[in-house]
């Protein structure tokens, strides 16, 4: 979650998916290297729950930072109108 906090703020144009990437790739990477820590435990499920971290904070951001809508931005559709007299 920190680290897709982090790189949104440094990284403003990189798209949410590209960030989700690199959160997702970053923890699996962690998760290899503990492999060859003796001591240290390796579990899949860690890249799983850093993901849906990294999802969830990417969705508050964009939450928090999305334009409101007005009536104004609204696009009004006008149907034409039907001539009971059919044509001329």
């Amino acid at each position: 979650m920190p680290l897709a906090v982090l790189t949104k703020i440094s990284y403003s144009q990189l798209s949410f998916k590209t960030i989700l990437i690199i959160c997702i790739s970053t923890s699996a990477g962690i998760e290899l290297i503990q492999l060859m820590i003796p001591g240290r435990v390796s579990d899949p499920i860690d890249v799983i729950t850093n993901g849906l971290g990294a999802l969830i904070a990417l969705m508050g951001i964009w939450k928090l930072t999305m334009k409101p809508t007005t009536h104004e931005d609204c696009v009004t559709l006008t149907l034409p109108t039907h001539n009971s007299k059919g044509p001329s």
